[in-house]
């Protein structure tokens, strides 16, 4: 079974690249005037990047394909290496609920030895439901848990 990107994909790459070109002009603009504003609009901006990045693009927009006791992964919507990971009996996946505008979003956590190894969800992914099905025939389940600001840094320093 291989994951379905939904629409919202094509949004968030649009509003990268829109944040992108307004960073490398205010790159342009910062060192020009060294005032509070674009001080401020320059961090915000390259903070805003590296989140898109190495944090949406890089963990949770990733193409998932599950076949023959194997996780295929690939990061950066799909365009990044392939990852073959064996489905072993220690893996074990927690959901949690994140609320995005008005409407609520799973998303599922497949652990080994406490280390995220993959994240789908249903914001990102179309048939969430049917790979969450086929996950639980592997995985077992193990609860869920409440994601934080920190558990995501912590992620990304121990990717």
């Amino acid at each position: 079974m291989r994951s379905i990107f939904s629409n919202i994909i094509y949004k968030i790459i649009i509003i990268f690249l829109g944040v992108f070109t307004f960073w490398t002009i205010s790159i342009f603009w910062f060192f020009n005037n060294f005032s509070f504003i674009s001080i401020f609009l320059f961090v915000l901006l390259g903070f805003t990047n590296f989140w898109i990045i190495f944090i949406e693009f890089n963990f949770k927009i990733i193409s998932v394909c599950i076949k023959n006791k194997k996780f295929e992964i690939k990061n950066f919507i799909g365009l990044g290496n392939l990852r073959k990971i064996n489905i072993d009996e220690q893996f074990y996946y927690k959901l949690s609920i994140i609320g995005i505008g008005n409407k609520p979003y799973e998303y599922l956590n497949v652990y080994n030895e406490n280390i995220v190894i993959l994240t789908i969800n249903e914001y990102y992914h179309k048939n969430y439901k049917d790979l969450k099905n086929e996950i639980s025939k592997y995985v077992k389940y193990n609860g869920v848990e409440k994601i934080t600001f920190d558990k995501e840094i912590k992620r990304l320093i121990n990717k």
